[in-house]
């Protein structure tokens, strides 16, 4: 895709030239999507689960990790008797052993690269203890103004979206420089996109998914009326572990002039975040990352059928906004 999004011919993107709006990639070649594609097989176990729940609340006391690699017996014994107060726990001896081991393995990642993975079952949580300097980044959010004092994004992606109909765009090929955003090379389309709905009825090789249960789902994960405009990131190599990574294009919203900044540390964050994204995100419909640590044979799962026939009519509703 990249190679075909490169300024010097006719704009091959989602929604654009010859890519239809819902394109994918094939399954193999991308991270799976977390809104229609992720399930978990076979079913974590409520053992498991209330596992998974105590090894995250001993991650958030204070000085968890240095309790674990250099044995505080008393505060162990406390969290183990918090463990199994309640008359319904599942923490069994041989699951706290567990509980302890692993956390073991947190802690000295912990200590070793300042990441932790919680709620790690298919998929993960990463928390990163990684220096910022917050101080000059509340200095170029405060330039924001007022819309830096609302609850909503600092950046809000849908204020100027692409609008079908309405937007022009660099069809023919250029770019919006960062240097001159006013100076637009290439040409202005004169001829506006082809409305989403038509360009996805004319396909006949839509991509296949393996679950047919989520074949009715895609529908919900397009607008008929606007995009998002994203914006272009190129990464290159450095000494350190994380890649510096190099904004390209303009920000929706975000003046490159008036927030040159700012642009610098979006950058410096992005690539702090790399690591953390490693850790957690994987290609294609696999089953996720980590095996279940509990396996159950002949079990019946109680009302699944009807759990799984309201969570289809709940995501036909869903549809584009």
């Amino acid at each position: 895709m990249s190679s075909l999004n490169n300024t010097d011919g006719p704009l091959q993107v989602p929604g654009f030239g010859s890519i239809p709006l819902d394109y994918e990639l094939p399954t193999a070649t991308r991270f799976a999507h977390a809104l229609i594609e992720y399930r978990h097989s076979p079913r974590l176990t409520k053992r498991e689960m209330t596992m998974i729940r105590l090894m995250q609340h001993i991650t958030e006391q204070p000085g968890w990790d240095q309790a674990l690699l250099d044995p505080d017996e008393p505060r162990l014994a406390q969290w183990h008797q918090e463990a199994v107060a309640s008359e319904e726990s599942l923490i069994s001896a041989p699951a706290w052993d567990w509980c302890i081991a692993e956390l073991r393995d947190k802690a000295q990642t912990w200590q070793e690269t300042g990441r932790l993975l919680v709620f790690d079952s298919s998929s993960a949580v990463c928390q990163a203890n990684v220096p910022l300097p917050q101080k000059d980044i509340k200095t170029e959010v405060a330039r924001l103004g007022t819309q830096a004092s609302h609850d909503s994004p600092l950046v809000d992606p849908s204020e100027f979206p692409l609008v079908y109909d309405r937007s022009p765009g660099l069809v023919e090929g250029g770019q919006v420089s960062l240097d001159d955003p006013w100076h637009l090379t290439g040409q202005t389309a004169k001829e506006l996109p082809v409305h989403p709905l038509e360009q996805t009825r004319r396909r006949h090789n839509r991509p296949r998914r393996h679950d047919t249960r989520h074949r009715d789902e895609q529908k919900s994960c397009w607008s008929n009326r606007f995009q998002w405009l994203p914006w272009e990131v190129q990464f290159t190599s450095s000494p350190h572990d994380t890649p510096d990574v190099r904004i390209t294009s303009y920000v929706n919203n975000l003046h490159p002039h008036s927030h040159r900044n700012l642009y610098a540390h979006l950058e410096r964050l992005f690539s702090r975040y790399i690591p953390s994204w490693n850790e957690i995100l994987f290609y294609g419909e696999a089953r996720g990352r980590h095996p279940p640590r509990i396996l159950t044979y002949g079990c019946h799962i109680e009302k699944y059928q009807e759990e799984h026939k309201v969570f289809e009519r709940l995501s036909l509703r869903i549809g584009p906004p």
